[in-house]
């Protein structure tokens, strides 16, 4: 972990995931068919942000209507609607009084009350209207007075445009096709590789809030445990397990210890286990301790593997602690949310130990439902974007999904893959100047030896853009990641 002198630094954990070595084995991936861009997409999306731009501009100047409705309402206004009536009546009364003064005399003792209906009608009645403009007050910003610019036809044009691809793009699964329900595809997820020795001199140990089974590695039930009771696992010889203490006698198993609701509920299912150096015990889904059979020596491992659909992954994530701006969460869940989809799909690196992620910097660092609780507004953003990856067309006019690489800092650009990398395989990561995420403390070479690759998004970069400069998360995406489509991959 990088360390930070920034007051934005607390809501950015993790300051350099994907690492050159991880993205070094990405280029090795067999990439898909060679990619042409076309330039479409990305310059619709110039005019589509700029023509939001517009939107927003029209929105302040409404609000601004608004404003002066308010500020008339309190200056000309009546404390009740009693008294709107009394000087309501009033003004008419005076009226006559003023038309035929001989005939009502007695109505001149309401001047001072005609005088002040008089202003509400010219001052506040025809601005009423505008108390419907209450709502836009978010958009009263100096920063949003750019758009009366981007109004014209030229825009609106590549905003309808780009809408339509959008739409199209939606259409168009690609190879975001894994399915999944409102919550996603479930991802596999490596907690803890524990040593043989670990699980001799001492246990794996293992509550529920909830009943829960112990199950083998053909899926049958050995036992069904009550919430909140604890069962222990230790390594024997060989490729075998034994559980006991909630289970007497103890029995013995090979390979795989599997754990889940009894009542098949597993949404709202969240164990409890023993994880030795770590303030992160309890996690939603199922779990699994599973025997990996090295073929180093010294390799061998017992894993515990979290098993959880991916929106819940994502609710633990543990790259930021989501006190920075709404939208640079956001911008955060989703390329987490993208990694790991892709990972479900694509990645084998540890498909002999039995999933697809690492809890750790070697993947994504996911704390599980300790860092959820303690940190909700992760969870909120997630809500806010769920289903949704990055994606690109590519020059056979398929929609891949697209890794997002992202470093804490930059040096004042960032790079494309090809020039970090050398694959050109991923032509969305190119080089854009980041003035936003750039470290002025530091050097290009302290900033790359502290583990910033600068390739992709720049999550310094993306926090100040959200918080000073009051761009919506997808823009942010699009700034950093050349001509993308986000993409609703469930539900």
């Amino acid at each position: 972990m990088l360390k930070t002198n920034t007051k934005k630094t607390s809501s950015l954990i993790i300051l350099g995931l994907f690492t050159a070595s991880l993205f070094a084995s990405f280029a090795t991936v067999a990439p898909s068919p060679a990619r042409a861009e076309t330039s479409t997409l990305q310059d619709d999306f110039e005019l589509y942000q700029k023509y939001q731009l517009f939107q927003k501009y029209e929105k302040k100047q409404k609000y601004g209507k608004y404003k002066k409705y308010a500020k008339n309402k309190k200056k000309y206004g009546f404390s009740s609607a009693t008294a709107k009536a009394k000087a309501k009546a009033a003004y008419y009364k005076y009226k006559l009084y003023k038309k035929s003064p001989a005939k009502y005399p007695q109505n001149v003792q309401y001047y001072e009350l005609y005088k002040k209906y008089s202003k509400y009608k010219k001052y506040v009645s025809p601005y009423s209207k505008y108390s419907r403009y209450s709502k836009y007050k978010k958009y009263d910003k100096s920063a949003y007075h750019e758009g009366r610019n981007y109004g014209g036809a030229e825009y609106k044009a590549g905003y309808d445009r780009y809408k339509a691809a959008e739409a199209a793009l939606a259409a168009t699964v690609g190879e975001a096709d894994l399915g999944g329900g409102a919550l996603g595809p479930d991802i596999t997820v490596g907690l803890i590789g524990y040593t043989k020795s670990d699980l001799t001199s001492s246990y794996f140990r293992i509550k529920a809030n909830k009943d829960y089974n112990v199950k083998n590695s053909a899926g049958t039930v050995l036992a069904a445990i009550p919430a909140a009771t604890y069962t222990k696992v230790k390594y024997v010889s060989g490729n075998t397990l034994q559980i006991y203490e909630s289970v007497t006698p103890a029995v013995n198993t090979e390979n795989i210890v599997a754990f889940d609701a009894v009542d098949g509920n597993n949404s709202d299912l969240i164990f409890d286990i023993n994880n030795p150096g770590s303030d992160y015990d309890q996690y939603r889904g199922t779990m699994k301790l599973s025997f990996y059979d090295s073929p180093e020596a010294d390799g061998d491992r017992i894993w515990a593997i979290n098993t959880l659909p991916l929106e819940q992954y994502i609710w633990g994530m543990g790259e930021i602690a989501g006190t920075g701006d709404a939208d640079h969460n956001r911008v955060m869940t989703t390329v987490f949310r993208t990694y790991g989809y892709w990972k479900i799909k694509f990645s084998t690196k540890y498909a002999a130990e039995g999933f697809k992620v690492t809890a750790t910097t070697s993947s994504q660092l996911y704390y599980g439902y300790d860092w959820e609780t303690a940190h909700p507004n992760i969870r909120t953003a997630a809500e806010d974007t769920a289903g949704k990856i990055v994606m690109y067309v590519n020059s056979d006019g398929l929609n891949e999904v697209a890794l997002t690489p992202y470093s804490s800092w930059t040096d004042g650009r960032t790079r494309s893959f090809e020039e970090r990398w050398g694959s050109t395989s991923y032509p969305w990561c190119r080089s854009v100047d980041d003035p936003y995420g750039k470290d002025a403390t530091r050097t290009t070479g302290q900033l790359e030896a502290a583990g910033n690759h600068m390739v992709g998004l720049s999550a310094h970069g993306s926090l100040a853009l959200a918080a000073d400069y009051n761009k919506d998360w997808d823009w942010i995406l699009n700034y950093y990641f050349y001509n993308i489509n986000i993409h609703t991959a469930y539900p």
